[in-house]
């Protein structure tokens, strides 16, 4: 099996907390959230590709809210200078055209779009993981309909079978939201009541400062700078009672 030997990232003692959710079978439900630039994306996108590396024949979306911005960010930012090392290792190949990095052992990851020209498109095939960044730009109703995309089977070299999972991240936005019901009240955000799996569902709170190595000078600073809703939001990384920004 492939492992973190390859480097795709330097570990953080909170990238390491939040693998152990990640790789945790016991939890299929996971969400990072916390402050701007401590970490979150990174971890997740680098457990996945892994996870494509050592179950042959896995499928696995990475999507945002447009198609756009999910070029620009995660992909151009976070995925694609870690598939980079992969490929130089001869372990997959990547097409920039589709923003899909195609693994030698039949796995793929695909990058893409959650809006309404494109999820008919997303919903068509089946998942071992699906991660939403920056889940907030989603409203419940894609996200349901994403959970019934979590069908796709796979096995590891030693006969162990892949555990659908589910993961999201954000900057923390309203209380009234349902990643908020989700993942902390554990509670169905259509009806209100208690989720039947709420034992598998987890998140972890980040902070910039978790990420302090990898943050230019004068970031935290910045941030310390701005208004209350904005330390709040990508700073301290908190749930707030109403929208801020």
């Amino acid at each position: 099996m492939i492992d973190n030997r390859l480097n795709l990232l330097t570990l953080t003692p909170k990238q390491i907390e939040a693998l152990r959710l990640l790789t945790s079978d016991d939890k299929t439900r996971v969400q990072l959230e916390g402050g701007s630039r401590s970490g979150k994306s990174h971890v997740i996108c680098a457990w996945i590709l892994l996870r494509a590396a050592n179950y042959a024949g896995s499928a696995h979306l990475v999507a945002r809210f447009v198609r756009a911005k999910a070029e620009k960010t995660i992909w151009m930012q976070t995925l694609l200078p870690m598939a980079k090392l992969l490929q130089d290792q001869g372990a997959c190949k990547i097409n920039l055209s589709e923003m899909r990095i195609d693994f030698v052992n039949g796995s793929y990851v695909l990058v893409d779009g959650l809006e309404p020209s494109r999820i008919d498109g997303v919903l068509g095939a089946g998942y071992s993981t699906i991660f939403v960044n920056e889940c907030n730009e989603n409203g419940w109703g894609a996200i349901e309909q994403l959970f019934s995309r979590l069908t796709q089977t796979a096995e590891r070299e030693d006969g162990k079978r892949i555990v659908p999972k589910f993961i999201t991240d954000l900057n923390p936005t309203a209380k009234n939201s349902w990643h908020y019901n989700l993942f902390h009240l554990k509670i169905d955000p259509r009806d209100m009541r208690p989720r039947p799996d709420a034992e598998k569902i987890v998140s972890l709170h980040f902070h910039p400062r978790d990420n302090l190595a990898n943050l230019a000078d004068g970031y935290i600073e910045t941030l310390e700078s701005g208004g209350e809703d904005c330390q709040r939001r990508f700073l301290r990384g908190e749930y707030g009672s109403f929208e801020g920004l």
